[in-house]
């Protein structure tokens, strides 16, 4: 098995602040408004008619960068929300968002993911699936036909957005990997009667994108909350098999990106190790990438600060690897080796900056900040923070006009106590 163990104390790309874990995250992420969402179905999903559910939505409590955190449940009407960046580069990804089976945490594994993809010309879809809690007529298929709906849907109307059919991607975090994964070996399985010419379509994904999935419903290694929302309670041996995408990869099951952290205690490890030895047995490519720290459940916007985070920057390098998306206008720095009193090193992780992003910081002690922007010959360039800053988690907006053309820059972290800089290069 090939996994990339990255430690906290590795000088990866980026190393900075000694006090403060500085993350360049994409502040279109950060917006509530949200695109309209276009209908799979003509109404409901098939069998999910006679509900009279409501479909709710719950703001979660905010942790880490996030500004909004919404999870939706009681699902009857299965949505696409497309994100459209301003130059499609005719790759597309259809985005399942985690929540056990129980409900689609919308923002934190949807939207988010979705304007982080947008930097790149990716044209994202965050699919609202069904829920097999909600007991709809075969509950247990609910969501494997909104992401086959969902593909060929997408596929059918990829004219309309200047989407490469071939290019089209399937990804998901949590038990939305495990419907991702579903979907990667499972696309021309029989999961529903066809309704219209949509449906003729092939649903194989082009590649996948999983983030700390469920793939497995193995009781030694499965998570049990998605296992019994999607299954119930009673079972046989045949059913645990059919929903255990680990046993179905073939040599047609697509390239896959795969990432998680050696502490999330969520979901088992084996359901990564069994699904990328899967793959390199069938001979298909895979990426599997293990962080240091990070926990379950954390997209990006909670990623800030632990070794997870760094999960962009792979996947962003996989994408290129796979000519998915090209090379575009980085931040990346080299490794200057600091540390501050307390002997920690910071992390920052090499995004392409778009014309409104955000960098996102910690203070641990509360007092006078300044971080300035250098150019290589220490002349200021810009000023981001001169004043007293509270203990805890801040962000400022960093934009691509403050580096004025391609070359090396200085951004400079002082407080009361600390003081540090970082080298970093802009490319175009």
């Amino acid at each position: 098995m090939n996994t990339a163990i990255q430690n906290n104390h590795f000088p990866a790309l980026l190393t900075f602040f000694l006090c403060a874990g500085l993350f360049l995250y994409n502040s279109y992420a950060l917006r509530a408004s949200d695109p309209e969402q276009v209908n799979i179905w003509d109404s409901t999903g098939p069998g999910s008619d006679t509900l009279t559910i409501k479909e709710t939505v719950t703001h979660r409590v905010l942790t880490g960068a996030c500004t909004i955190d919404r999870a939706i449940e009681h699902i009857t009407v299965p949505t696409l929300t497309p994100f459209i960046p301003d130059d499609p580069n005719g790759t597309a990804v259809v985005i399942c968002p985690g929540g056990a089976y129980q409900r689609v945490v919308y923002d934190v594994e949807g939207c988010d993911i979705a304007r982080w993809y947008n930097q790149f010309g990716v044209t994202a879809f965050v699919l609202k699936y069904r829920l097999p809690v909600d007991k709809h007529m075969e509950s247990m298929y609910v969501p494997l036909q909104d992401a086959q709906r969902a593909m060929r849907f997408v596929k059918k109307n990829a004219a309309t957005w200047g989407i490469d059919t071939t290019k089209i991607g399937i990804m998901g975090a949590s038990a939305g990997g495990h419907l991702a994964a579903s979907l990667g070996t499972d696309f021309d399985k029989l999961v529903y009667a066809p309704l219209d010419a949509i449906d003729s379509i092939s649903a194989r994904p082009g590649f996948m994108v999983l983030l700390y999935p469920v793939i497995s419903m193995d009781s030694s290694i499965t998570h049990t909350g998605s296992r019994q929302n999607l299954l119930g309670t009673v079972y046989t041996q045949e059913l645990l098999d059919e929903f255990s995408a680990e046993k179905h990869v073939t040599f047609n099951t697509p390239a896959t990106f795969m990432a998680r952290a050696a502490d999330d205690y969520g979901v088992n490890q084996e359901n990564c190790n069994r699904f990328d030895e899967a793959l390199k047995n069938a001979g298909v490519s895979s990426a599997l990438h293990i962080y240091a720290n990070g926990g379950h459940g954390i997209g990006i916007c909670k990623a800030v600060g632990t070794d997870f985070a760094n999960w962009t920057r792979d996947c962003q390098n996989w994408l290129v690897s796979m000519d998915l998306i090209a090379d575009s206008f980085y931040i990346t720095a080299a490794f200057d080796g600091f540390h501050d009193t307390f002997g920690m090193s910071m992390h920052v992780y090499p995004n392409p900056l778009q014309s409104n992003s955000l960098l996102a910081y910690r203070v641990e002690n509360g007092n006078h900040v300044d971080i300035s922007v250098f150019d290589i010959t220490g002349n200021i360039i810009h000023r981001l923070i001169d004043g007293e800053q509270k203990r805890g988690s801040h962000s400022i907006e960093i934009r691509k006009e403050m580096f004025p053309k391609e070359g090396f820059y200085i951004i400079r972290y002082c407080d009361s106590y600390n003081v540090a800089e970082q080298k970093v290069v802009v490319l175009k």
